[in-house]
């Protein structure tokens, strides 16, 4: 009952060195979303999303031979800037291709599914995409998505035929995550509690126990990072399934980075499997995953399954990367901030729901009180 109480006093009161990918999400001359260019990579990929393992084909969209659609389909309606998200397709029929674009956009993005290595730039996918009669197709979105997306699925069956495309509206939701910030951002399938956990060269854990703060600049900027986006906290379903942890340019420290990924609670859902997936960027581009658990090494993004009834407090180490460009070093070994000199912690997190609170142990609780009283 105190952490309710508390909360709502709050509430009343106010390699792994950085390196660089071959694509960015930055390309040359794009266009805009109104007025595509012709430049690599598209106006699709550039501004609304890409398919890992797909290849943009600059066609028309494939047009319909049968009247029905896509049978099984379901994806996160929720989209958030630099996320991923996951089509999944549960049927016992056989599809060959899939196709998948946004209305209004020129161009789509060819799938094709196999149970074979995947081979970069070839549109085709890998092993585990496709697993007995479940096809998984897994979207990125872009770091300059701003919008809302009608998404446009089809796919050609093992007799020539192509579907009639599904239109689903990808609901587009705020972050305060921007172009230059390191971001991390965890989505999952399911309506379960999974958290996402970021700790930082200096061991502060970002996480819904700390949702993270701010910092006051000498020309009084306050800069903010952590934890603003916290999915189905405490079991309140909320269906967005994104969780992002952010940290602006002036605020990134050299160091190593851990990523967790945590199953803290089934809810009621405990007879579904959990498929997740982990980004992260710094400076608009991915990093190279170091961690040395060989599932997840050199994978970004890197997924996973929680099968039915695992997880549940797990913290499985997900990623591991280490930043070295992030501020210049001066003579004596202390770090130079390209922004002005942050002079004090104003501490000024994305207030906690009052599910987080209640899910904190009494002794992340107490600290938890310290951080609100600075």
């Amino acid at each position: 009952m105190k952490k309710v109480l508390f909360f709502g006093l709050l509430a009343a009161f106010g390699m792994m060195t950085f390196v660089a990918c071959d694509q960015t999400d930055n390309p040359a001359n794009p266009g805009t979303p109104d007025n595509p260019g012709t430049s690599e990579p598209s106006a699709l990929e550039t501004y609304y999303f890409s398919v890992e393992n797909g290849s943009y084909v600059a066609e028309e969209f494939p047009a319909q031979t049968v009247d029905e659609t896509i049978q099984g389909l379901s994806v996160n309606t929720h989209a958030i800037k630099g996320g991923t998200n996951q089509i999944q397709v549960n049927t016992s029929k056989v599809y060959t291709e899939f196709y998948i674009g946004a209305a209004g956009v020129p161009g789509y993005i060819l799938f094709i599914p196999t149970t074979g290595p995947a081979e970069p730039g070839t549109g085709e996918g890998g092993t585990g995409l496709t697993e007995g009669d479940l096809y998984k197709i897994a979207l990125m979105f872009s770091t300059q998505l701003e919008d809302e997306i009608t998404l446009l699925v089809s796919a050609k069956d093992d007799q020539g035929e192509v579907t009639k495309p599904i239109e689903i509206v990808i609901s587009f939701v705020e972050t305060q995550t921007e172009l230059g910030d390191l971001n991390v951002n965890l989505f999952f399938t399911t309506q379960k509690d999974v958290d996402l956990h970021l700790i930082l060269p200096n061991g502060e854990r970002i996480y819904y126990g700390n949702r993270g703060g701010s910092y006051e600049t000498e020309d009084g900027e306050i800069l903010s990072y952590g934890l603003d986006l916290d999915s189905n906290a405490g079991c309140s379903i909320d269906n967005v399934n994104n969780e992002n942890i952010f940290i602006p340019a002036s605020l990134v420290m050299n160091g190593t980075y851990e990523v967790q990924v945590d199953m803290w609670s089934q809810c009621d859902q405990s007879s579904l499997v959990t498929d997740w997936q982990v980004i992260a960027r710094y400076n608009n581009e991915l990093l190279v995953n170091e961690i040395d658990d060989e599932r997840f090494a050199g994978k970004n993004p890197v997924a996973g399954i929680y099968p039915v009834g695992s997880g549940s407090g797990d913290h499985t180490p997900v990623m591991r990367f280490t930043i070295t460009n992030a501020n210049d070093i001066d003579d004596s070994g202390e770090e130079v901030y390209a922004a002005p000199r942050l002079i004090r912690n104003s501490f000024k997190p994305t207030p906690l729901k009052a599910a987080d609170w209640n899910k904190l142990t009494d002794e992340e609780f107490a600290a938890a009180v310290k951080r609100f009283q600075k």
